[in-house]
């Protein structure tokens, strides 16, 4: 897969201010045992899924909680009695479904197929009651994407247009919206390699397209990507990235195996950017050393971010290239399998994490939508668990909500 376009387009990029990054004993992380509680969540079912998958792209448009791709992998859940039908084995799929809000009881109705081919780690954000979805990957040639699409309500119909596509294939960036202006960050490129194993690659040919900003402006007559000042930090994909109080937070995520190690690595360094002044800052480190967080909508009270699940890899890769071991301990529901029921908290006041009410069970990288007072969460990746009675597999077919409250100082 060649990278031309993409080198051409960051190659003369202008550098950015970095405003001076914290000292080390600023940003060096704090056990997590001593994590105050930030926000408290009371987690609740919603009505389940028509299938079982993980990592699609959504939001909330006319009043819907709308979900789209994905990947389906059809292992475990085949032991879930009366759930085989809804976990096809290794499917990557253009299903679109969407849930209103205000009558979940009806349940989750069929809405028009993505119009692309079916992936997984697509990106998307809901800007001004329309869901903006790009990139993402699937198991073939090409392997990774660049095509996007918009899908909004017309005279009482759901339709899907085509988008400008992204200036290089992309999957797994982090994906933020301020006003009509949608921001994007980092990201992976994967590729075959032997037996059926991908991999994903955030250095290419010297261009660190895992450090990438980019911006596309809805509100323009003829919107195109725009390029700026990439990130300082550690090149990543699968990153926990919001919009706050008219700035954007990249904190955590993964690096590819291109690196010393030659593994895949946690990421724990954190940055702000000002797109006022075009300046990044350093924020201080991880707590603990865990990433691989959802995108997007993920702000509370327009302060808190929510760092949700997590994965922990056997080092993390630190901005300078070097790798390191991993620290801390994150938490588990169920002691006994993988996944972690983690949710880290950033206060963007304090500049200080704290944690939020655990999930009732380790799960990877769920849809994730704030929505007021209320998150949502959509499948996922678990080792299987059992909530109020309803088994769940490797992809659960599960809708969680959790009813938010800032804690008491």
């Amino acid at each position: 897969m060649s990278l031309d376009i993409g080198v051409r387009i960051f190659a003369g990029m202008v550098c950015c201010t970095l405003l001076a990054p914290m000292s080390f004993a600023d940003t060096i992380a704090t056990p997590s045992a001593r994590l105050p509680e930030m926000v408290h969540i009371t987690w609740h079912r919603g009505p389940d899924l028509p299938m079982g998958f993980q990592e699609s792209a959504g939001g909330i448009v006319d009043g819907a909680l709308i979900t789209s791709t994905g990947f389906s992998r059809g292992y475990l859940d085949d032991v879930v009695p009366g759930k085989k039908n809804k976990s096809p084995r290794e499917k990557h799929l253009k299903e679109t479904w969407g849930l209103k809000l205000a009558d979940s009881g009806a349940g989750w109705t069929a809405l028009p197929d993505f119009p692309g081919t079916g992936r997984t780690a697509a990106f998307g954000i809901a800007v001004d009651q329309k869901l903006y979805l790009w990139g993402g990957c699937e198991w073939n040639n090409p392997y990774t994407f660049k095509d996007g699409y918009r899908l909004s309500r017309v005279n009482d119909q759901w339709q899907w247009d085509k988008l400008p596509h992204l200036p290089l294939p992309l999957g797994s960036s982090g994906i933020a919206e301020i006003g009509s202006k949608i921001y994007i960050m980092g990201g992976s490129q994967y590729f075959l390699r032997g037996g059926g194993t991908y991999l994903t690659n955030l250095i290419e040919n010297g261009s660190p397209f895992g450090s990438h900003l980019m911006v596309f402006d809805t509100a323009d007559s003829n919107p195109a990507w725009k390029a700026l000042p990439p990130c300082p930090g550690t090149p990543r994909c699968v990153q926990a990235m919001a919009a706050v109080g008219g700035k954007i937070y990249v904190l955590g995520g993964a690096a590819g195996e291109n690196n010393p190690s030659g593994v895949t690595c946690t990421v724990v360094d954190n940055w702000q950017f000002d797109p006022q002044t075009s300046q990044w800052r350093r924020l201080p480190d991880l707590p603990v050393a865990s990433g691989s967080f959802p995108s997007g909508r993920i702000a509370f009270h327009d302060r808190y971010i929510l760092l949700i699940g997590g994965y922990q890899y056997s080092a993390i890769l630190d901005p300078d290239g070097k790798t390191r071991p991993p620290y801390g301990t994150p938490s588990k529901n169920d002691p006994q399998k993988d996944y972690f029921s983690d949710i880290f908290v950033y206060d963007t006041q304090t500049q200080k994490f704290g944690t939020a009410t655990p999930l009732p069970m380790n799960i990877h990288l769920p849809m994730s939508v704030v929505e007021g007072n209320r998150l949502h969460l959509v499948g996922g990746e678990t080792d299987g668990f059992t909530l109020d009675g309803e088994q769940y597999g490797h992809n659960p077919d599960l809708y969680l909500i959790g009813e938010l409250k800032a804690s008491a100082k």
